[in-house]
């Protein structure tokens, strides 16, 4: 049975998610920061941060889910130490589309797994950091099928996307779309 952190992360980031405009202040410190691979590529300083990074993390969540027919994570490992709750997460995206991170023609019968570690810190019940890794490489030479010049064309064509984002920043953050929420006005 998952303890309570862990189902306060899982009901936390399943609100992230769904674009709820309330998450950031009930669940997350105001000085957030989020630091990952696709924000070392995208910001001047390798971390997003406060409620920027949650329209980061819904973006990235529908970007996946707009790509695969299937994802779905399974946590494997957890450990809490005082302030710290690390996660070992298994992530299997199945069936995808026409087209994803560069790569295009995808078989439609295709399944990539990998691993993300995740460890999360708080500070007065709230998160204040999460920091994640997984094997970037490894996970675009996965949906190449093994093929490396293939990987590495899609991460060329990876890169621009990953510039444009850092050529968006205004007052230190880099712009997302809002939550749906903001888009309707109901904020």
């Amino acid at each position: 049975m998952p303890s309570a952190i862990a189902r306060f992360i899982d009901d936390t980031y399943d609100r992230v998610h769904a674009g709820d405009p309330k998450v950031f202040a009930e669940c997350f410190t105001p000085d957030f920061t989020y630091t990952g691979p696709e924000a070392k590529m995208m910001s001047a300083d390798g971390s997003l941060h406060g409620e920027n990074a949650l329209r980061a993390m819904y973006s990235f969540e529908h970007g996946d889910k707009g790509s695969w027919s299937s994802v779905t994570r399974e946590n494997i490992i957890e450990i809490e130490s005082g302030d710290y709750f690390l996660r070992v997460m298994k992530w299997v995206a199945k069936h995808p589309y026409e087209s994803y991170l560069g790569f295009d023609n995808l078989p439609p019968d295709m399944e990539v797994t990998n691993h993300i570690f995740i460890l999360y810190t708080f500070r007065d019940g709230k998160i204040c950091n999460e920091f994640f890794a997984y094997d970037t490489l490894g996970y675009f030479t996965d949906i190449a099928q093994g093929d490396m010049q293939k990987a590495a064309t899609a991460l060329a064509k990876f890169a621009p996307m990953m510039s444009a984002g850092k050529g968006t920043v205004k007052d230190g953050e880099v712009q997302f779309p809002p939550f749906p929420e903001k888009r309707q006005g109901k904020i």
